[in-house]
């Protein structure tokens, strides 16, 4: 090889030589939180699709939905989990969110959310909750507010309804010591109260107000997701690959739920990326009629195109 054409090697730009993987990644902490909904990310994770996308993504559990907001807004996480009635909340209340992924639906023919009675408690109806203690995560989160609505629909007083707040990993506990009478519980701990005798599968109450409820969805702040479309596209390709690896390998997808979380359950939600604005006109509606909402941010600007 000549002088001139080594020189010519040597001289080549280093990311020319340097493969696609080994190049910078873009950083993106997420934040999530707990149960068979965060599949996703946890499988994504598990089998590098974050970095085969150019995502450094570290993801962090929170307790409850209802804190991420404030972890968008303070820059703790760039995308975080969301449910309708965080994000509708906040916006009426002059922040500045958008949703800009789908992640899980509650459909009627594969119900994911459920009211679980304490066996032997003796509630065999409805109106056989007036008195009792609900333990619920998130007081006035997603799945309050639709149980609430559950309980105008069966025309039992809310009221006379007392609401625990706790997170699910502690319902369990809660429930088998008589320190609520029903939790309304989601996968995988819906399963191991039933399958340990500790609760009793009493109602599919989401599933009984609308056959397909958008359930939880990746949301950033409004600025953050406009200056950054490329990292937000690339999310949502990895949501959508995570989403079909799920699908096509579920034995494998199942094993990596319990290698990440500890825990397992035979229950597996529907995962969807789409969010459509008629899913913020259903839980609009239910924020008015509960008096949560008072101005309803219009659907349209909810969403990242």
């Amino acid at each position: 090889m000549s002088l001139l054409s080594r020189r010519s090697l040597l001289s080549t730009p280093l990311a020319f030589a340097v493969p696609v993987h080994a190049q910078a990644l873009t950083k993106l902490t997420v934040g999530i939180t707990a149960g068979s909904g965060m599949l996703p990310p946890l499988v994504a994770r598990a089998k590098g699709m974050f970095a085969a996308h150019g995502l450094d993504a570290t993801l962090t559990r929170v307790a409850f939905v209802g804190l991420m907001p404030p972890a968008l807004l303070s820059g703790t996480f760039q995308i975080g989990i969301g449910t309708a009635p965080t994000l509708l909340q906040a916006t009426e209340g002059g922040l500045d969110l958008v949703a800009v992924c789908g992640e899980t639906r509650m459909t009627a023919d594969n119900p994911s959310a459920s009211l679980v009675v304490k066996s032997g408690s003796g509630i065999a109806k409805p109106g056989d909750l007036i008195g009792k203690k609900v333990g619920m995560t998130g007081v006035n989160g997603i799945f309050d507010q639709l149980f609430h609505r559950w309980l105008l629909d069966q025309h039992v007083p809310a009221d006379k309804v007392q609401i625990i707040e706790m997170a699910f990993p502690t319902m369990h506990d809660a429930l088998r010591s008589g320190a609520v009478d029903a939790v309304a519980a989601v996968e995988p701990f819906r399963s191991r109260m039933v399958e340990d005798g500790t609760g009793v599968r009493f109602a599919d109450y989401v599933a009984q107000i609308g056959p397909d409820v958008l359930d939880t969805f990746w949301m950033s702040t409004g600025d953050w997701a406009r200056d950054n479309t490329a990292t937000v596209a690339a999310f949502r390709t990895v949501i959508a690959e995570a989403i079909g690896f799920i699908e096509a390998h579920h034995d494998e997808a199942k094993a990596i739920e319990v290698k990440e979380t500890g825990v397992t359950s035979p229950f597996t939600p529907t995962f969807a990326t789409a969010v459509k604005p008629a899913d913020f006109v259903f839980y609009g509606e239910i924020g008015s009629q509960l008096k949560l909402l008072q101005d309803v941010p219009k659907p349209d600007a909810l969403i990242l195109k």
